[in-house]
């Protein structure tokens, strides 16, 4: 059997960049296009009446690993996906509850093996296991009557079938997130909210490819990070109009909630980039809320952290 539903994924942080380490930790994923490329090498050397490239003429090019991960957003076991979006993260537990906290910190020296188990039609699920693996950008969205989402974006080191299938295992808690957990607030007030997006972006050299080695040194940032997102609105009043128009930053608050230990609270210092309201047709009017994450202080923390509250003691 070669279905889909036989197909698994395991990640686990590495101790050192591009060295694959057995994936410990499992997740339910909707779909993934981690994939190699390897580029080729062509001679432009000129052979007298050739008009075919030659055997000879060609060689293996630079490994690219890149690829999309789609799951949804999960009750526990985020800590160590947000903790490499972001680049830091601090835990501690009391009564019960563990809190970690992930804000932007460097994601230097930070990276994951990643192992997706591909069925084949022969009845064999593959194990294709990747090393050296960095989130290169991320979009968590929540929309009424969904549940709410996560992908990653990503680029990895190299690429083997020659590593054994682990066994897979999930927690026996690892529901997602639905939207009617959820809720909003802009400046400390709620608001109808039908639907969020927010990304955030990791820049960095995924062109480090030195001389003697057809593998990529490990990708380092090389630009200021953006998170950004959109939150889209009925068109109550002109207050989000009017906030779009000045220069005032507002504090977002995205909160995921199903218990005391099943939490998810993204905490935002946003501008609102805007646009003005539009008629489209006979039902109520909405209004479409760009914004971006500014940091209000010196603390890159002051422009977004995400806080879990969960029953892990580790991220």
């Amino acid at each position: 059997m070669s279905s889909g539903f036989r197909a698994q994924l395991g990640l686990i942080a590495e101790t050192t960049y591009g060295q694959a380490v057995t994936v410990t930790r499992f997740y339910p994923f909707v779909e993934e296009s981690l994939s190699q490329e390897i580029e080729r090498l062509e001679s432009a050397g000129i052979i007298a009446g050739q008009r075919v490239l030659r055997s000879f003429q060609w060689n293996p090019d630079v490994v690219r690993i890149t690829g999309d991960i789609g799951m949804e957003l999960f009750q526990q076991q985020t800590g160590l996906l947000f903790e490499h979006m972001l680049g830091s993260i601090t835990s501690s537990t009391a009564g019960g509850v563990a809190t970690h906290t992930a804000t932007p910190g460097s994601l230097d020296g930070k990276s994951l093996t990643i192992q997706v188990g591909k069925p084949g039609t022969a009845g064999t699920v593959h194990p294709f296991t990747y090393a050296g693996v960095k989130i290169q950008s991320w979009e968590l969205a929540i929309e009424t009557g969904e549940i709410v989402t996560l992908g990653l974006t990503c680029y990895g080191k190299s690429e083997t079938t020659g590593v054994t299938l682990a066994t897979a295992s999930y927690p026996s808690d690892i529901r997602p997130f639905r939207y009617d957990q959820g809720g909003v607030s802009i400046s400390a007030t709620s608001f109808c909210v039908r639907a969020l997006t927010l990304q955030g972006e990791n820049p960095m050299d995924t062109e480090r490819f030195c001389i003697g080695t057809s593998t990529v040194d490990e990708p380092l940032e090389n630009d200021t990070r953006n998170y950004s997102g959109t939150a889209t609105l009925e068109f109550r009043d002109l207050t989000m109009y009017q906030r779009f128009l000045g220069t005032t930053e507002y504090p977002v608050v995205l909160t995921l909630s199903a218990s005391a230990t099943a939490q998810t609270i993204i905490t935002m210092n946003a501008r609102f980039d805007g646009a003005s309201p539009n008629v489209t047709d006979k039902g109520l009017v909405m209004i479409e809320t760009p914004f971006k994450c500014i940091a209000s202080t010196s603390l890159d923390s002051s422009a977004i952290s995400i806080t879990l509250k969960n029953t892990q003691t580790a991220p």
